[in-house]
């Protein structure tokens, strides 16, 4: 169902460039601004989530989100509850 599936959205911003997170039992999926999508798996984090594939990793608090890539980290900004298009 979309309307439940955008309850776990969020939508952010990646260098400028949109970036869409859905969290889902144990794994984040995001969908990259070039439209290639990725999958991130929960593990284990003092505080906050925290996901990685491996070569990429998701980390933060709430809507204070980092993406870290070959061990740099970028910030995420201006994340929100993503809205379905009416």
């Amino acid at each position: 169902d979309e309307v439940e599936a955008a309850k776990n959205t969020i939508s952010c911003q990646l260098a400028g460039e949109r970036l869409v997170i859905r969290f889902d039992t144990g794994e984040a999926r995001l969908l990259m601004p070039a439209g290639d999508r990725v999958a991130l798996y929960q593990i284990p984090a003092a505080s906050g989530v925290r996901y990685s594939n491996g070569s990429l990793e998701l980390r933060g608090k709430g809507m204070d989100l980092q993406l870290v890539r070959d061990g740099t980290a970028t910030p995420l900004a201006g994340c929100e509850p993503y809205q379905l298009p009416k």
